[in-house]
């Protein structure tokens, strides 16, 4: 039961979607002081919980317990406070860099060598 489900093309588009609309909100947020912060809090944590629920769901394999990708879920909650950095699309990017990891892991010539280092 070990066997990895491998996420459509479609679900990228609406994970990477999310993502972009996750990051203009935030952008958006930003430009008010307080209120701003708080609420980029709020959603760093619905969206942190919201793709890693999806990406647990599907079994990919950029989350795992000690993976990087994980890592870099937790910085982006982190981050994201920080006034001019939230304005920064670390979602996208986020969700971008697991897509490639997991797309490269699937090419039959390429992800062979890779699977266990990145």
């Amino acid at each position: 039961m070990s066997a990895e489900k491998k996420i459509q093309n479609i679900e990228w588009f609406l994970m990477i979607g999310l993502a972009v609309a996750i990051d203009i909100i935030n952008i958006v947020l930003a430009m008010i002081p307080l209120v701003g912060f708080l609420f980029n809090k709020l959603i760093s944590i619905f969206a942190w919980l919201t793709f890693w629920l999806w990406f647990k769901l599907k079994g990919a394999a950029g989350i795992k317990v000690r993976s990087k990708s994980l890592l870099a879920f937790g910085g982006i909650s982190e981050v994201m406070p920080v006034p001019f950095l939230s304005a920064l699309p670390f979602w996208t990017a986020t969700i971008v860099g697991i897509m490639v990891k997991n797309k490269i892991k699937s090419m039959p010539l390429i992800g062979a060598g890779l699977k266990n280092k990145i």
